[in-house]
């Protein structure tokens, strides 16, 4: 059994950032589970953190914009998600390393909650749903893809520009990197 967990360890000091993530959703979904049983409902949800703008905008609880994402309305949800942060995440964890990591986590957080918050304000978009689970965070990452291989990221200003991933005459000489680009569709062609 130890030579099993040892393996575990090794990753999660290799890869802290996105162990920590996986890590975090279970324990909150096994927190819901003793509540809630396997599966809750949007009300169950809301009592632990889920995502209504209502809530962001009347009651001022504005940490629903960060909780939202670490809850799972069922064992199908958390395993997917978890499954889909693990491979995605250990790839441009290994790649970007831990400062643009987490750079384009929160990237990925504020502009999964935070821009439907600002829709609801605009037009009241949203007004009837409670979102919940870390895909939103997952599919930032694989739109993260296509820009992370070219991130500069100064002491005052940060720089992105997409990777293009047609220019195979030029590959491997320095000048445009396909792979990232490549690599976002195929992960996003595999998660749907």
């Amino acid at each position: 059994m130890n030579k099993q967990i040892n393996p575990i360890f090794e990753n999660y000091k290799r890869f802290p950032i996105t162990y920590s993530l996986i890590l975090l959703c279970i324990v909150v979904y096994i927190f819901s589970f003793f509540l809630y049983g396997e599966e809750m409902n949007a009300y169950e949800a809301l009592t632990l953190g889920a995502y209504n703008p209502i809530y962001v905008y009347v009651e001022h609880q504005y940490w629903r914009l960060l909780t939202s994402h670490f809850i799972h309305f069922g064992l199908l949800h958390i395993v997917l998600n978890c499954y889909s942060l693990y491979g995605l995440g250990i790839f441009i964890e290994s790649v970007l390393k831990k400062k643009k990591y987490l750079i384009m986590l929160l990237i990925s957080a504020i502009s999964t909650t935070g821009l439907g918050y600002l829709l609801f304000l605009m037009n009241g978009y949203g007004i009837d749903t409670v979102s919940g689970g870390i895909s939103g965070i997952i599919f930032g990452l694989i739109g993260g893809l296509g820009v992370a291989k070219s991130a500069n990221i100064g002491d005052n200003c940060a720089m992105f520009e997409a990777v293009h991933g047609s220019a195979l005459d030029i590959a491997n000489k320095g000048i445009a990197d396909p792979r990232s680009m490549v690599e976002a569709i195929n992960l996003a062609l595999s998660l749907s």
